[in-house]
């Protein structure tokens, strides 16, 4: 069921479907929706193009969902994970200290709700 959440997701986003470059600037349509939407709905993008095994384009996907919100350290934290994934040592370190800069300026309500993401960025 992936697949199909890939698909739906793309559409949800504003991106073709169809075009062999999913989450790629060029496939982008002139959707608009909210940040948080958007930024939730390319990172269950991403988490199911990674269990598909399809690195890239959930590399793309993570890092999109950071741009899209850049108060949730989740898209990082994953981001840091793929990477290693990846044999990206660099990049993975940098997702994580992306994570950790983060964390520094959140207000301490938000700090609370993502206390779990920032164990993973430590633990990283």
């Amino acid at each position: 069921e992936d697949e199909r959440a890939v698909r739906a997701f793309e559409v949800a986003v504003g991106f073709d479907p169809d075009d062999n470059q999913p989450f790629s600037d060029a496939s982008r349509r002139g959707k608009s929706m909210s940040s948080q939407r958007q930024a939730d709905a390319y990172l269950a993008a991403a988490i199911a193009l990674e269990r598909l095994g399809r690195l890239d384009p959930a590399e793309e996907a993570y890092m999109m969902a950071a741009s899209a919100n850049s108060s949730n350290l989740e898209p990082l934290v994953r981001l840091a994970g793929l990477r290693h994934r990846k044999k990206d040592a660099a990049g993975a370190e940098k997702a994580l200290a992306d994570a950790r800069e983060t964390w520094t300026a959140l207000p301490r309500f938000m700090r609370r709700k993502q206390i779990g993401w920032r164990l993973r960025a430590m633990m990283g």
